[in-house]
């Protein structure tokens, strides 16, 4: 229970984009297809997440990212998709973990 002194370094980030990729998604998980609006209605749109398709953190000087540069995904699966690297091969790599053609 100790307390500590952390310091980050945090990009800083356009809201709109990420709620223009969730409406450009059609508020759907675009690896398990999961749909929020039809599960949970309007009100459950913050639980999708947006990952940036190329890793921000490999960046190192500032990134204008674009509309393209986003996908939406649920929570499981952006975690997922993290554990595996989270780069534009691993996302086609899940898709097909999700719809059973390859194993994890």
């Amino acid at each position: 229970n100790n307390k500590k002194l952390s310091i980050h370094i945090k990009r800083e980030r356009k809201m709109k984009f990420k709620d223009d990729a969730k409406f450009r998604d059609n508020y759907t998980c675009k690896i398990c297809d999961f749909n929020v609006d039809r599960k949970y209605g309007k009100t459950a749109f913050a639980a999708l997440e947006v990952h940036h398709i190329r890793p921000l953190s490999h960046a190192t000087d500032v990134v204008e990212t674009k509309l393209k540069d986003l996908i939406t995904l649920c929570s499981n699966c952006h975690s997922m998709l993290h554990k595996l690297g989270g780069s534009k091969q691993q996302i086609a790599r899940l898709k097909k973990i999700m719809h059973g053609t390859i194993k994890f």
